[in-house]
């Protein structure tokens, strides 16, 4: 049948207009939508560290390089009816250079879902595979293996460009491994199956942690999670139905077929070959959906973009500098980030040279002498100097810590806030002015509150943003409290965790300190909720001095507004028990500041608490071995505490064997205490406009609280454990009346 049929040729416009109505759209999105990724990622310094949005930023570079080298040239093939493939050493290399990036983004895509699974995951042992440097080892890994796989394609001395303009080669076994292993498994069925599956088993893990607190997640974990998966759902949509229509292209390709068939069957896999390709364009619609920090931040780099172009347009080139603030006649003083100056034309190249240099955050300009100071902060703020031009990033200010979405109350250094441009403007405000500590800023309104201290640290807001002095706390610290006295060394630094030593604990003990600290309050977070605008958990070691411990709260200036536990006397080697003590004085911290509260009402022997110091501290030690997997601790620790026996309430008090241990099983283990410590945050009371807790529980209201935590009536076991008394008795009955939200079967 000759392809001048009428029906035959409609179809063929037909795939032409295709190729230009759907091509373009996709090719032009899917490039726009890449490249702000890319941006994006790039730009937020918390997503370069976060393996999960470390992956997204890959796939966004393999993304573009599908979109740019595969589809460009399908357009041209099948809209424009030119053959875009003359060259057949351009034949042969493009279409291994197509699937290598097409494979790269697929397992780019794999990995995501498998991260997403293990962030979401309980169990720390998972969670803790999820790393940076694992990610990068991983795409270097899977780039070596496509390129090795697909590097056959170019070295076949029979490829050629056959008359359907479509690249192949003669050799059938090669061309039937590519049709059913390379385009059919490796990029169609195994992807679906791994992005299914570790989709299914995370949303399971949310479903799970929705009930039992999902929001313990750190924000960006969340963000991450749910930005992957709405990707997931999204290319499943898409390549579903490709994949579909490739099994059946290979399945029915020794059939014969006429012409109509044949005509049909190129339409319908042109339809689907454009179609998949939105599997590489639309990522960036689901980040966008899926999370308001993402949405943020591209609106703020498309306004970054527009203030530039604008800026362009006023002022000469080498006034303008993206993404840094300027200030004129004002010099930023030290914190060089060279031991001299470099030479540069004008303020912008100042500039971008700071932009090059790894750790500039700010810099000074001198117009007259063409000198250009990098800094790594913009250390007091700096002074009026003539001959000086600064910059400082809009969202950085050396030495504090910035904290989103927060607000610090009360304090106030000024009788009322100062107007300022930006958060960088206020922080400089703050570290110009004598006494302050803190600030907190309005970007609604350009308000600036400058603080003497953190007070009660804050709580959530989304219209402020704060920061508060992270420099009281460096690379050394000097202990001021009590009757310690010693210039600490720190030996660690990870987003969890900053652990310093004295002079006489041995080094060696950091890497497991360091992992055993850090997974623990990990644990903690996810569980307990956040602990101050730094969720950060400071560590202290003595060895010879100091013996047993003590905490410290992020609300308390006696040790600089930090989450703190110091301990001594060491030493601190690897062995069963040798995290008792540490994990001890984490439970204090929980018990004081969970859930955006200040203070233990169990805290202290009756009548001013409940459990001393601290029997409760028993069960949540063993919750924290058992959660984190270290089955012979808490096999260990359990044992141990079962024998132990005090005399309160009454002699021979047996807390956990009688009380804590069946309280916790039959309360459904960690959730018990995480409920526990959740109703007596939301019920118990607290001081007027504050989040301190009035006054210590009696017996009565701890069996009430501790009730309604495991769902069930607990006095039956109070009874066992602590006896019963009549002033026991009166006290639960007026909980329940006082406490009447709190219910239980």
């Amino acid at each position: 049948m000759s392809s001048n049929d009428p029906y035959i040729r409609q179809i063929q416009l037909s795939i032409q207009y295709i190729a230009l109505t759907f091509g373009f759209p996709i090719l032009i999105l899917g490039i726009i939508g890449n490249i702000l990724n890319i941006i994006v990622f790039l730009h937020k310094a918390s997503y370069k560290h976060n393996a999960s949005s470390f992956y997204m930023l890959v796939k966004s570079f393999f993304d573009l390089n599908v979109l740019v080298i595969s589809l460009t040239g399908d357009i041209i093939i099948a809209g424009f009816r030119a053959n875009a493939l003359t060259s057949e050493n351009w034949c042969k290399f493009r279409v291994p250079l197509v699937y290598i990036n097409s494979l790269c983004s697929s397992s780019c895509l794999c990995l995501q879902a498998i991260d997403s699974y293990m962030c979401s995951s309980r169990n720390a042992t998972i969670r803790q595979y999820s790393t940076i440097k694992k990610a990068r080892y991983l795409i270097v890994g899977f780039l070596f293996v496509w390129i090795c796989n697909e590097c056959p394609y170019y070295f076949m001395k029979s490829a050629n460009i056959i008359p359907n303009l479509t690249c192949q080669t003669s050799n059938t076994i090669y061309r039937t491994y590519r049709s059913y292993f390379t385009i059919l498994v490796l990029n169609i069925i195994v992807p679906i199956t791994i992005i299914t599956l570790f989709g299914y088993l995370t949303y399971k893990n949310m479903h799970t942690l929705n009930t039992d607190g999902q929001y313990r997640l750190s924000t960006l974990t969340k963000q991450t999670i749910r930005m992957a998966l709405y990707e997931i759902i999204i290319v499943l949509l898409f390549k579903c139905p490709f994949g579909i229509a490739q099994i059946y292209l290979v399945s029915t390709a020794n059939i014969v077929k006429d012409v109509y068939r044949q005509t049909q069957e190129q339409f319908i896999t042109l339809f689907f070959y454009f179609y998949v390709y939105n599997a590489n364009a639309v990522p960036f619609f689901c980040y966008f959906a899926a999370s308001k920090s993402f949405r943020k931040q591209v609106i703020d780099t498309i306004k970054r973009i527009r203030f530039n172009q604008r800026t362009n347009l006023v002022f000469p080139l080498g006034d303008t500098c993206g993404g840094f603030i300027r200030k004129d006649d004002w010099d930023i003083s030290g914190n060089d980030l060279l031991s001299s100056p470099v030479q540069v034309t004008d303020y912008a190249s100042c500039c971008i040279k700071c932009q090059a240099t790894s750790g500039c955050k700010a810099f000074a300009y001198s117009p007259t002498t063409k000198d250009c100071w990098p800094k790594t902060s913009a250390g007091d703020g700096g002074k009026p100097e003539g001959n000086r031009i600064s910059g400082y990033s809009s969202n950085m200010c050396g030495g504090f810590i910035r904290k989103d979405d927060w607000d610090i109350p009360g304090n106030d250094l000024l009788p009322s806030s100062v107007q300022v441009s930006d958060y960088a403007s206020c922080c400089v405000k703050c570290q110009t002015t004598s006494g302050c500590k803190a600030f907190a800023y309005s970007p609604p309104t350009k308000e600036c509150w400058l603080k003497t201290s953190t007070g009660n640290g804050g709580f959530s807001r989304s219209d402020r943003i704060s920061g508060f002095d992270g420099e009281i706390v460096g690379a050394t610290w000097q202990e001021h409290w009590f009757e310690h006295n010693q210039l600490l060394t720190r030996v660690y630094y990870g987003d969890d965790l900053a652990l310093y030593y004295d002079d006489d604990v041995a080094r060696s003990t950091t890497p497991y300190i360091s992992k055993y600290l850090s997974d623990a309050w990990r644990y903690v977070k996810r569980n307990y909720g956040s602990f101050g605008p730094e969720e950060r958990l400071y560590a202290i070691f003595h060895t010879g001095r100091y013996s047993g411990g003590h905490p410290s709260y992020y609300y308390s200036a006696s040790h600089d507004f930090k989450n703190v536990i110091d301990q001594g006397a060491g030493p601190w080697f690897e062995q069963l028990g040798s995290m008792d003590i540490p994990t001890h004085e984490i439970f204090h911290i929980v018990e004081m500041a969970s859930f955006n509260t200040q203070g233990s009402p169990g805290f202290g022997n009756p009548p001013n608490g409940i459990w001393g110091d601290s029997k409760m501290a028993e069960i949540f030690g063993y919750d924290v071995y058992k959660g984190l997997g270290l089955t012979a601790e808490a096999e260990r620790a359990k044992s141990l505490s079962m024998a132990n026996s005090d005399n309160f309430p009454r002699p021979n008090t047996y807390w956990f064997r009688d009380w804590l241990y069946p309280w916790y099983i039959q309360g459904q283990e960690t959730k018990v205490l995480v409920n526990y410590f959740k109703l007596v945050a939301q019920y118990f009371p607290k001081y007027t406009g504050t989040n301190q807790y009035a006054r210590s529980m009696n017996w009565g209201e701890f069996i009430h609280f501790s009730s309604g935590a495991a769902g069930i009536n607990m006095k039956n076991q109070a009874t066992i454990a602590f006896g019963w008394t009549s002033e026991m008795d009166n006290q639960f009955n007026k909980a329940r009346s006082d406490f009447a939200a709190i219910i239980y079967t």
